[in-house]
């Protein structure tokens, strides 16, 4: 059966909530706790696990943020213009707490080429139990493929682009997810954090990216 306890101490006390020792006929407890304006009860039940949960969680609210950051730099030169490659430290894991939470993808990176005249673009990628999904393309055309995000014939090696987009993905699913960003170049080289040009003056600086997830109640 479940019980609740009250603990008391020296200086202090608390109430904890012990969920049932057996779960025969996933049979659910429920609680209830109190809201802000104490007119009525959130339900806190019990899976057939024994893990406690809010039964139900208002649409639109945030319920777990995860963040990847990157501080350093790094750099890709590819000679297909078809080819991307994952950017390492930009890979936030995160695990929805059901199949109907909606994850909210803000990316914000830095980007620069190293020769005149370069391209380079961006993919998105959802992974699931190692099976990779690309997210959020654009719709190819002939020739013409789909990303998050391109470039070309950018003719600037010392400028620094900066790329921000959002994405609310519908993964529909429990399992741990992984959202991977990849880039890919021409023959030049693309580098993230810091601008093609890279002397060691201070007009040539170096930046931060990240890449932040959002679990999102349905």
């Amino acid at each position: 059966m479940s019980k609740i306890k009250l603990n008391s101490s020296s200086g202090g006390g608390s109430v904890s909530l012990e969920a049932p020792t057996s779960t025969t006929g996933n049979a659910a407890v429920e609680f209830k706790l109190p809201v802000a304006d104490g007119t009525s009860g959130q339900a806190l039940t019990t899976n057939a696990s024994g893990q406690l949960a809010f039964s139900s969680v208002a649409s639109g609210k945030i319920l777990q943020v995860v963040s990847a950051t990157k501080l350093d730099t790094a750099s890709t030169a590819n000679s297909s213009g078809t080819t991307h490659v994952a950017i390492s430290g930009l890979q936030p894991q995160i695990t929805p707490s059901a199949t109907t939470s909606k994850v909210l993808i803000m990316i914000n990176c830095k980007f620069s080429i190293s020769t005149a005249n370069g391209d380079t673009s961006l993919k998105l990628f959802r992974s699931v139990g190692g099976t990779e999904t690309e997210i959020f393309s654009g719709t190819a055309d002939g020739s013409r493929q789909g990303n998050i995000w391109g470039i070309a014939d950018y003719n600037s090696t010392t400028e620094v682009i900066p790329v921000s987009s959002h994405y609310l993905d519908t993964p529909n699913t429990t399992s741990q997810i992984t959202y991977i960003l990849k880039w890919q170049s021409q023959a030049q080289a693309v580098y993230i954090n810091r601008s093609g040009v890279d002397s060691n003056s201070s007009v040539y600086h170096r930046n931060s990216s990240s890449v932040i997830v959002m679990e999102v109640a349905a």
